[in-house]
């Protein structure tokens, strides 16, 4: 009887331990392993043609369509200002909700939290909250706070901690800020994590920044209190929680071009960033900014950081030419897709190679963090969404498309009537509207949710030379057992 009773003890522990709700929250902050059937059947070089996407009209508001290519759900969670303050009232008014509200802000940036349980939007500019939408019902269910007012457009920029699940960060006039959310409540705790008084203003990398995979690196871009007349900009090699400026490099402005982007690769170990001064090319240097630069590529667009199945950082790029990969320790320059080419980067300038049409790949660049080696490109030209793999350059995978870019066979006008120059690339002409159709897509760590911008506009009847913006964040659901 006593033996019974020990056992039965032992039993009751064992469920009070196991259903306890410290494991419910450990469990939580665990990233979501990265599962093969989220990844469709790759294409060869040879099959691989641009995308003709079917017509498909804007999904409902926090609802989404089925998309006839793929299977896949497509959602968009971005609306109007009437729409967002339907759901869920602004905290100032709905009038005061903008665009920005509803978009996401750079393909740099990963929406989704450690644990892809919530979605974060961008800043709105000038405004002092941001969306928070729940991914498991797709609702938005929070206004949090953002930069207010913002003293650099990159200051929409918001980070998600990288090993906490509730954490996320912002830069504000010189400030960098922590807010701690209670994702049950949806309450915040602000904190001024560390004040910059010798810079105007503070930004992630002008908008491209993100940590380092450890979460203890950064780089942060600032302006010079007495920068006079000149734009300089100061690079930071910041230490997050020692809070510790560690090196800084000054990138002077020349003939009205000014330093566009920084950031630190996934290991912590490389700076790299683009110089006006030389080319406007994009060099490296170790995160302590000692040593001489060396040169990693010219000629670039869109590009972010991937590790790959040696653990070794590269940096991935599109521009007319294919997708390129630049090895940082090495500068080894190679061209994966979409066929592959070894090069030199001092003598690569972006005339070696001659695309049949419709080949581009200019697009935005995000890296799927779970999955050595892939990132995701949006492709401006057929608005076509890929996961490109740099260990197996042979491959790709078409998993959906934006929506955007030229126009459907049945509507023969030029690329130029479509505002893309001759290597795709979107044209803003007219003050930088036309930027607002990049689809800018951005992927979730596991690969899983796919996020982009799109207004559906490229699929009308008539184009609009002066759209109003309506550039909804939209997010494609990936279940690869419904794919046909």
């Amino acid at each position: 009887m006593k033996k019974i009773s020990i056992i039965l003890i032992l039993v009751i522990l064992f469920i009070s331990i196991t259903t306890a709700s410290p494991v419910k929250i450990i469990s939580e902050n665990k990233i979501p392993k990265s599962n093969p059937k989220y990844f469709p059947k790759s294409i060869k070089y040879s099959d691989w043609k641009p995308a003709q996407a079917i017509h498909m009209l804007a999904p409902d508001f926090l609802s989404f369509t089925i998309d006839a290519d793929t299977g896949f759900k497509v959602w968009r969670l971005g609306g109007s200002a009437e729409e967002m303050g339907k759901a869920l009232t602004y905290p100032n008014g709905n009038d005061n909700i903008t665009l920005t509200h509803a978009q996401h802000y750079y393909s740099q940036t990963n929406p989704t939290n450690l644990s892809e349980t919530y979605i974060l939007g961008s800043a709105g500019r000038y405004k002092p909250f941001a969306a928070l939408w729940r991914l498991k019902d797709k609702k938005l269910v929070a206004w949090v706070p953002s930069p207010n007012p913002e003293s650099d457009i990159a200051q929409r920029q918001l980070l998600w901690d990288k090993n906490n699940n509730n954490i996320y960060w912002y830069c504000s006039a010189n400030q960098l800020v922590k807010i701690e959310l209670n994702l049950t409540t949806y309450t915040y705790k602000s904190t001024v994590w560390d004040t910059f008084p010798q810079f105007e203003n503070i930004t992630f990398g002008l908008g491209s920044g993100n940590f380092s995979d450890d979460g203890s690196r950064i780089v942060l871009i600032g302006k010079p209190v007495d920068h006079k007349t000149s734009d300089d900009k100061i690079i930071l090699s910041y230490i997050v929680n020692k809070k510790n400026i560690i090196a800084t490099k000054k990138i002077k402005e020349v003939n009205g071009v000014t330093l566009d982007w920084a950031g630190v690769d996934p290991t912590g170990n490389y700076i790299v960033f683009n110089d006006p001064s030389k080319g406007n090319s994009t060099w490296v240097l170790p995160f302590n900014l000692k040593g001489t630069p060396r040169i990693l590529y010219k000629n670039t667009k869109h590009s972010d950081f991937v590790i790959d199945k040696n653990h070794k950082a590269w940096i991935v790029f599109g521009n007319w030419q294919g997708i390129f990969a630049s090895k940082l320790e090495t500068d080894k320059l190679k061209r994966i897709w979409p066929k592959l080419d070894t090069l030199d980067s001092e003598k690569y300038d972006g005339s070696q190679f001659t695309l049949p049409s419709g080949e581009s790949a200019s697009g935005h660049i995000s890296r799927v963090s779970s999955r050595n080696g892939v990132i995701l490109l949006s492709r401006n030209e057929d608005g076509g969404l890929y996961f490109i793999n740099i260990n197996q350059p042979e491959k790709s995978s078409y998993i959906g498309n934006t929506r955007h870019g030229k126009r459907p066979i049945n509507h023969p006008l030029s690329k130029a009537a479509w505002g893309v120059d001759s290597h795709g690339e979107i044209v803003s002409s007219d003050g930088g509207k036309d930027y607002y159709r990049e689809p800018r897509a951005t992927a979730s760590s596991s690969g899983r949710y796919i996020f982009f911008v799109s207004d559906y506009h490229f699929y009308g009847t008539k184009y609009d030379s002066n759209p109003t913006p309506k550039a909804y964040l939209n997010m494609i659901e990936l279940n690869y057992e419904s794919i046909k």
